[in-house]
């Protein structure tokens, strides 16, 4: 009986160890699969973030563009008027929606520029921001503004429309 033993377990100790070594390789298997599929999706994340970043750049090229087009000249009013307003903007929850060339007209001794600009936002925003020109704003004093109440297509939501015709005069050199 005795010589029967030791042959099981010998093969039981062998099993045992078989059992244990392909265990522990199949979980580390499985680890390295997990690993795998991680370093994968990371992969895929960066290659998303890097195509947006892409068309993100193209974006502002095209923007910028644009701009160069249609550039102001640099001592403008209507371009001194344009960035206090986007100044204003970035700094509210309003949106600048159209600012308009200027219109111009001569009197005899006044130079009169008015444009005008369209604003959204909401009703506390606007009325701050009518506020904010009719005493803060340097380079024109508003000269009429409306204020309608419009709904958003897409997300039927409702909001204010602000046009303004914002005035600047000058004293012209006799």
């Amino acid at each position: 009986m005795n010589k029967l033993k030791k042959p099981i377990h010998s093969i039981l100790i062998v099993l045992v160890l078989g059992f244990l070594s392909y265990g522990l390789a199949f979980s580390k298997t499985l680890q390295l699969r997990k690993d795998f599929k991680e370093s994968q999706q990371l992969l895929d994340l960066i290659i998303q973030q890097r195509d947006s970043l892409h068309v993100e750049q193209k974006r502002q090229m095209d923007l910028n563009s644009i701009l160069n087009q249609v550039t102001l000249s640099y001592d403008s009013t209507q371009n001194n008027l344009l960035f206090q307003l986007t100044k204003y903007v970035n700094n509210s929850n309003l949106e600048l929606r159209e600012f308009m060339a200027p219109h111009i007209f001569y009197t005899n001794s006044e130079k009169i520029q008015t444009v005008k600009v369209t604003m959204a936002g909401n009703y506390n925003d606007i009325s701050e921001f009518i506020f904010d020109v009719e005493n803060e704003l340097l380079i024109g004093r508003p000269a009429h503004y409306q204020i309608k109440k419009t709904t958003k297509k897409q997300r039927k939501k409702q909001e204010l429309l602000l046009k303004m015709l914002i005035e600047n005069r000058e004293t012209l050199k006799q």
